[in-house]
């Protein structure tokens, strides 16, 4: 079998080899992250953790949603994968990003009680998500999929939910125990983050294109786009922030504001 040099075509992009590579892909660059952001994460101090950890997640939580349908028609939509199957599928991972704020913050607030010794109260509390999750998933699935035919969507919305519950009760108990405690600055700070977090999603909104037109273009232009959309979005986010006045020292320390 001969080799090609050149960049994959539509017919290589739909082999299950390219679909591996991409699998593999993904799983290598989420690992990463976690190698790298969670222990950087874990090792601040406490007061200085969840400002730090706050300025990327809600940014990134915001751009999922917006960028879902992109996302997705660049990695996975070349031939097998019809136009309603990533409308319905990007629907999902919105869900799925609704919750990536809370997700982040129970990896960060857990490891409060485990520095203490205290493996019980992390295991109990995420008992309770996960029959509050159970619980919702019903309450969610069948009138969604009753009026809307998109119950999948539930499962999701359900999984984020629960991991909003299980995040605000970690916190509960590290404010309830006085190992965390809120310093001044955090309010003119969250006016900032929202401020610039605003400018990002109105940056992204304008130069997204549609749908339909990310359906026409090959995997090069997907590409393309993705990356200045996504440079322009941080550009705005980073630009606001500068000319709001917050700096990096800002990140650790909401009270030097």
């Amino acid at each position: 079998m001969k080799a090609s040099s050149g960049p994959p075509t539509v017919g290589t992009m739909r082999s299950p080899a390219w679909a591996r590579v991409r699998f593999v892909v993904s799983w290598a660059v989420a690992l990463g992250l976690l190698v790298v952001v969670l222990p950087r994460a874990v090792s601040i101090s406490w007061h200085g953790v969840l400002p730090e950890l706050r300025s990327v997640h809600w940014p990134t939580a915001v751009a999922l949603v917006l960028l879902a349908q992109p996302i997705l028609i660049s990695l996975f939509q070349y031939g097998e994968l019809g136009a309603r199957d990533v409308a319905m599928s990007a629907l999902s991972l919105q869900a799925y990003s609704l919750g990536l704020v809370a997700f982040m913050l129970v990896k960060v607030l857990a490891p409060g009680y485990y520095a203490r010794k205290d493996t019980a109260t992390p295991v109990k509390i995420g008992i309770v998500a996960m029959v509050v999750n159970m619980v919702l998933n019903i309450a969610l699935v069948l009138p969604l999929m009753h009026y809307w035919s998109i119950g999948h969507v539930g499962l999701a919305l359900a999984t984020s939910l629960a991991a909003f519950l299980n995040a605000g009760l970690l916190l509960r108990g590290l404010l309830r125990d006085g190992v965390y405690r809120f310093h001044g600055g955090w309010a003119r700070y969250t006016a900032r983050l929202l401020v610039a977090t605003s400018g990002m999603a109105l940056t992204v909104v304008l130069l997204s294109r549609d749908p339909v037109d990310w359906l026409a273009w090959d995997w090069q232009r997907r590409v393309l786009e993705i990356a200045m959309v996504c440079c322009a979005g941080a550009a705005a986010y980073l630009s606001i922030h500068l000319l709001l006045g917050t700096r990096l020292r800002h990140l650790r320390r909401p009270s030097a504001l």
